[in-house]
């Protein structure tokens, strides 16, 4: 049985056209780079695809996001440009730094 945080690297050959609506999934076909050994012909998985990545950059939890653009300080709300995003975390390009102190919004 294959661990749920096993990494599988792979390119993708195919993407379908439509998103399926009620899940806001699509189809995708790809071709590992290393075959697993434990993989069997036919079986379907979950996977997500990065499609940027950058190095040292400043990261706050995506939850701690307010309207897309603001966060919470000590100081109140503070605009800020937002750049690369992941499931939970969004890259800050402008307003903070590592020296401020963000509260999670109610």
């Amino acid at each position: 049985m294959l661990k749920k945080s096993e990494l599988f690297e792979a390119t993708i050959t195919k993407i379908a056209p439509k998103v399926e609506p009620r899940t806001q999934t699509f189809l995708v076909e790809s071709r590992f780079t290393k075959a697993p050994t434990r993989l069997y012909m036919g079986l379907s998985g979950e996977a997500n695809i990065i499609i940027a990545q950058k190095q040292q950059a400043l990261t706050i939890p995506l939850a701690y996001l307010m309207n897309g653009n603001k966060v919470l300080t000590e100081q109140g709300e503070m605009l800020v440009e937002t750049g690369l995003r992941s499931l939970d975390k969004v890259e800050v390009l402008s307003a903070l730094d590592t020296a401020t102190v963000i509260l999670k919004p109610q």
